[in-house]
C-alpha cells in the first residue's frame, strides 16, 4: 500500500482532504499529520473577537472531516523530514496517542508528500533575539490558535483599570484586529454583555505611514476616516527596533507602552530550514513550481502561506491558499496515478473582504472599493458557506 502523507492542516490541505470524499485512488492510503484535531478559520477570527460569532462558528473538526473522507489522521507535530529516505519524524501532540504512557516519536514513510504548515507572525532579525523575558505580553497573531488563547486569557483577567492594547502591523490583519477589539471594548458587542465592564485603549502601529498600503486610495481614505471615528489611536511610521518589557522602541527613538501587544507585522515561514531541507527563498518560504511541486523534488508538494511560487509571487492571503488547494488536490491525485500535472495560475487581483467591526465591512479589489452593512452580510454568507463545506 502506497502512502500520501499530508503535513499540516492549513486551508490548502483542508481542500485536499475534502476532495477525497469522492474516493481515494486504489492501492493508496492518505494520512494527515496535524498538531491539533481542531482548526479555526482565520477569516472569521476578527468577527469572533468583535463578538459576532461563537468559537464553534469558526471551528473545523479536522479529525472528523478526515474520518468522513476516508483519510487517516494522526495528532502529531512534524519534527523533521528526510526526503532521501522519504520519511517524516513527528512528535505526538496533545490529544494524540501515547505509547507506554509517553508521547512517542513516530516515523512515517511516504511515497508522495505534501506540506501545508502555514506561516507565523513573529518579530524577526535582531528582534527575535531580545530575550524571552522581554516578550511578556506579546502575542503573534499567527498561528491563530495562539491568538485565540491570548484573547481568552485577556478576557478572563478581570483586573481593574484601562488596558493599552497595541497591534503592530497596519496591514489588513492588523486593521481588522484593531476594529474588532475596539468594537468589543466599546460595549456594543453582543458578547460583551457577559464580560465584566472594562475599558481599553486600542493602538495601531505600523511601519508604513498609513494603513493598508497596497490597497487602492479610496479604501485607504475610507479606512483612515473610520479609524479616526472609532477612536483607535494610529501611529504610522513606527518601525519597531527593540522590544522591552511592556514597551516597544522605534527606530526613531519613539516609544509605545503596552499591556498586551498583538504582533501582526507580516508573515514569516513556519518551517525550520534545518528540519525541512528544501530550497527556500530569502524569507524562508519553500520554493515551488507552478505545479506546486517543491523545487527539485518530483514527489513532494507544498501550498499555502508556507510557499513561494517561483516566477509568480502571491500575497499571503487565504483566498490564494484555498485556490491552490483545489489545484493541489488534483495534482496529488494525478501524481498518485502517474498522470500529467496541472498548472496553478494565481489571479492578478483578488477580492479582500475586511471586517471593520459593528457588522460593517469593506470590499476591495484592484481599483474597486465599497463598504457597508450589506458587505458584512455578504462576507458573513461567504464565510459560513466555507465552514459548512467541512461539516
Amino acid at each position: 500500500m502506497k502512502r500520501l502523507l499530508l503535513v499540516g492542516a492549513g486551508h490548502s490541505h483542508l481542500e485536499v482532504v475534502k476532495s477525497f470524499r469522492q474516493g481515494i485512488p486504489q492501492g493508496w492510503q492518505v494520512l494527515l499529520l496535524s498538531a491539533s484535531g481542531q482548526g479555526f478559520y482565520s477569516g472569521m477570527v476578527p468577527g469572533y473577537i468583535a463578538g459576532d460569532y461563537r468559537l464553534d462558528d469558526l471551528t473545523i473538526d479536522i479529525a472528523a472531516l478526515c474520518e468522513r473522507c476516508g483519510v487517516l489522521f494522526e495528532c502529531a507535530m512534524v519534527k523533521s523530514i528526510d526526503p532521501a529516505a522519504q520519511t517524516v519524524l513527528a512528535q505526538v501532540a496533545e490529544g494524540g496517542r501515547l505509547l507506554d504512557g509517553q508521547k512517542a516519536l513516530l516515523h512515517f514513510d511516504y511515497d508522495v508528500l505534501s506540506i501545508n504548515t502555514g506561516s507565523q507572525s513573529l518579530p524577526v532579525g535582531d528582534l527575535a533575539h531580545t530575550g524571552s523575558g522581554r516578550y511578556q505580553g506579546l502575542v503573534p497573531v499567527k498561528p491563530v490558535e495562539g491568538l485565540l488563547r491570548a484573547w481568552s486569557s485577556l478576557l478572563a483577567n478581570t483586573g481593574a483599570g484601562s488596558r493599552r492594547i497595541v497591534i503592530v502591523g497596519n496591514g489588513a490583519a492588523g486593521v481588522e484586529l484593531a476594529f474588532a477589539m475596539q468594537h468589543f471594548f466599546s460595549g456594543r458587542s453582543p458578547a460583551s454583555s457577559s464580560v465584566p465592564t472594562r475599558t481599553a485603549e486600542v493602538i495601531l502601529l505600523g511601519k508604513q505611514a498609513e494603513a493598508l498600503q497596497g490597497f487602492n486610495r479610496v479604501t485607504r481614505n475610507r479606512v483612515a476616516a473610520l479609524l479616526r471615528k472609532s477612536g483607535i489611536v494610529c501611529r504610522g511610521g513606527f518601525e519597531v527596533a527593540a522590544i522591552e518589557r511592556g514597551r516597544l522602541i522605534a527606530v526613531s527613538g519613539d516609544e509605545q507602552a503596552f499591556d498586551k501587544c498583538f504582533w501582526a507585522a507580516g508573515a514569516h515561514s513556519a518551517v525550520a530550514a534545518d528540519n525541512f531541507p528544501f530550497r527556500c527563498d530569502v524569507e524562508g518560504f519553500i520554493e515551488v513550481e507552478p505545479s506546486l511541486q517543491v523545487a527539485g523534488f518530483g514527489n513532494v508538494f507544498a501550498a499555502g502561506d508556507a510557499v513561494s511560487l517561483l516566477g509568480q509571487p502571491c500575497p499571503k492571503a487565504g483566498v490564494y491558499a484555498v485556490r491552490q488547494g483545489r489545484v493541489l488536490a488534483s495534482n496529488l491525485k494525478h501524481s498518485m496515478r502517474a498522470e500529467p500535472l496541472e498548472t496553478y495560475r494565481p489571479q492578478s487581483a483578488y477580492l479582500a473582504l475586511l471586517n471593520l467591526g459593528n457588522r460593517y465591512a469593506l470590499a476591495n479589489r484592484g481599483g474597486f472599493s465599497v463598504a457597508g452593512k450589506w458587505v458584512w452580510r455578504w462576507k458573513n454568507f461567504i464565510d459560513k458557506r466555507y465552514i459548512a463545506g467541512f461539516r
